[in-house]
């Protein structure tokens, strides 16, 4: 499957200015219990589910990003 190649894709995520990657749809078993957590969020943001994990992972991502960047300073 070849992505497009325009702003309008919405599978990717920029992080930073230089820093552009591309989440590929997966198929992920969820527990009852992330499932419920999952749609929680998703009721009270408006977010759809994808949208909400996709912000995760960038979110962890730059803080795992920034620690590392402090513990070498």
């Amino acid at each position: 499957m070849k992505l497009k190649e325009n702003n309008e894709d919405k599978s990717s995520v920029k992080t930073s200015n230089t820093l552009d990657y591309t989440i590929k749809p997966m198929s992920v078993k969820l527990t009852p219990k992330v499932e419920e957590m999952l749609n929680y969020i998703a009721d009270q943001t408006q977010m759809s589910r994808s949208n909400i994990v996709r912000y995760s992972i960038t979110e962890l991502y730059r803080k795992l990003i920034a620690e590392k960047d402090n513990e070498t300073k």
